[in-house]
């Protein structure tokens, strides 16, 4: 079974997980694609802070340009942590197909399997509700657009945009951005929210070796002729329940 399947994909559409088995030219095209997704973000995150420091705005315009900025500045860090994290990303998931956090029986895979439901919900709901809350968001700015001077988004350019053959590249860079920028967001919120839910699996699987362990325990002292040496064993078994607990914490 392969965990974080489904959130490795988005990371991929959205430009910033490029798959192992891509070599060649199209792993050169996608290492161009996440050029293009990481400028557009930081240029588009440099622009408004331009922008906010060297004009004389209204309230209503601070506040809405702040809660673009504060919204793009987490992007930005959550593009550079994807990036940068990418082989701790790719350990936690190899970790979970080997022991012992792979489901050692039915009852274990009932436990997984449960969370598993929960994650998938949440990588088709969120998606879902994000990308309505998105589009509303960028109507809203599109339908305020006035050629050629006003721009869907406030910003800072080192040109003269309202000559029409700037003003549109200029205004689809800025729809692009914003896109771009909200699907990253919420690739990695479902990523690391589905993250936690595995381990919340391997905490309920945890707890249900422990009981296993001390059903086996106190089999092994009833049954017991003297030819097993339980001590040895119950140190053996109790030292695999730790090492896993430990395994959880890392």
């Amino acid at each position: 079974m392969t965990i974080l399947e489904r959130n490795l994909y988005i990371l991929t559409l959205v430009g910033v997980w490029k798959p192992e088995q891509w070599k060649g030219v199209k792993a050169t095209l996608y290492y161009f694609y996440v050029s293009v997704v990481t400028i557009v973000n930081h240029s588009f995150l440099l622009s408004g802070v331009l922008d906010f420091e060297l004009r004389n705005i209204d309230v209503v315009v601070i506040i809405d340009n702040l809660s673009l900025l504060s919204c793009l500045f987490t992007v930005r860090y959550k593009i550079v942590t994807i990036l940068y994290y990418r082989n701790m990303i790719e350990e936690f998931v190899n970790r979970f197909q080997q022991k012992p956090f792979k489901p050692a029986d039915s009852e274990e895979e009932k436990i997984y399997e449960k969370f598993d439901k929960i994650t998938k919900k949440i990588t088709i709901l969120y998606p879902a509700l994000f990308t309505v809350a998105v589009s509303w968001y960028s109507v809203g700015h599109i339908f305020r657009m006035s050629p050629p001077n006003v721009m869907p988004y406030q910003g800072w350019f080192p040109y003269n945009y309202t000559i029409p053959k700037y003003y549109w590249p200029t205004a689809i860079y800025q729809l692009y951005a914003i896109c771009s920028a909200a699907c990253v967001n919420l690739a990695y919120d479902s990523i690391f929210c589905s993250m936690m839910y595995y381990l919340c699996a391997q905490t309920h699987i945890l707890k249900y070796r422990f009981s296993k362990l001390v059903e086996n325990l106190q089999k092994i002292n009833l049954e017991n002729d003297g030819s097993v040496n339980a001590r040895e064993v119950e140190r053996r078994m109790i030292g695999e329940w730790v090492d896993y607990h430990n395994d959880i914490l890392e």
